[in-house]
This record gives structure tokens, C-alpha cells and sequence, in this order.
């Protein structure tokens, strides 16, 4: 049997601070999650199930998951569906979408370079995330050597 619905995913928090990670569940076991029921709630960084495959761009997964930011572990040529970017770039309250690599399918729908380590296959630069327990975080691309700060969510 397919083995990526049976995934198992982590919600991690410190202080305020929520990162979901459910690994490459996809299908109806991610739907599940946030339909009927919202299960997760709202995140801070979201990465993106079964490396931003089709069978992960639901609209509602999105809604439900409210990321501020989402990190796509995407090869060239692996995962990064058309689909799952443009889910991502209509998803409400989201900031900014970090990629691993350029999605060769996704075209025009690829986000910012200064967003992603990887413009071709050549390299294997990373990128890297710090959580403070006030919800603060920040966001590290390898390739451009450069972060980026993102408030709490909420403030006191």
C-alpha cells in the first residue's frame, strides 16, 4: 500500500512559537486534519507536506493551517507542483513561501529568489530557521547569506 498517507506528523512548540511538520502525509489523512475539524490550528511556519507534491495543494489545508510562513522542500524536479504554489500564493496571512530548489513545473509561480536556496542543481545550500519562545523567529538562506525577522504573531 502507499505508504505517504500513513506519515506521521509533529506540531512543535516553544513558548508561542508553533512549526507543523507532517512529514509527506497527503490525501485524505491531510484533509483530515482540517476538515471537518481543524485539528492544527494557526502556525507560525508550515513545511510543506510530500515536498509541495500535487496531492497536497488543498485550499482548506492552507486556510485551516493559517502559516505565516512556509518552507517548501522541494527538489528541481521533485515535488513543487504548479498547483501547490498557486494554492500558496492565495493562501490568506501568508508572509512568504522559502524553497529549497526552483520548481522547474511551477514556472512563473516560483517565489522570490532571495527566498530560495537552490537555483539549479548544482549547489546544496540550505536554509535554516530560529525560534525564540516569544513567537519571534527568523529565517536564514544559505545561498544569499542573508536572514529574515518575523515579529511574534501576536503581541501582548
Amino acid at each position: 500500500m502507499y505508504e505517504n498517507p500513513r506519515s506521521t506528523g509533529v506540531v512543535i512548540s516553544y513558548g508561542r512559537f508553533r512549526f507543523l511538520d507532517v512529514g509527506d502525509l497527503s490525501g485524505q489523512p491531510l484533509f483530515d486534519l482540517a476538515c471537518p475539524k481543524d485539528l492544527i490550528g494557526s502556525v507560525d511556519v508550515y513545511l510543506v507536506a510530500h515536498h509541495g507534491g500535487p496531492d497536497v495543494a488543498d485550499p482548506a489545508t492552507f486556510a485551516a493551517f493559517k502559516p505565516r510562513v512556509a518552507v517548501m522542500t522541494n527538489g528541481i524536479k521533485k515535488g513543487g507542483a504548479l498547483e501547490t504554489y498557486q494554492g500558496l500564493h492565495h493562501a490568506p496571512g501568508l508572509e512568504d513561501v522559502w524553497q529549497l530548489h526552483v520548481s522547474a513545473v511551477a514556472g512563473d509561480s516560483n517565489f522570490a529568489a532571495k527566498y530560495v536556496a537552490n537555483l539549479d542543481e548544482s549547489t546544496a545550500h540550505w536554509i535554516k530557521l530560529e525560534a525564540n519562545s516569544d513567537g519571534s523567529f527568523r529565517a536564514f538562506n544559505r545561498r544569499t547569506g542573508k536572514w529574515k525577522n518575523y515579529a511574534p504573531r501576536f503581541v501582548e
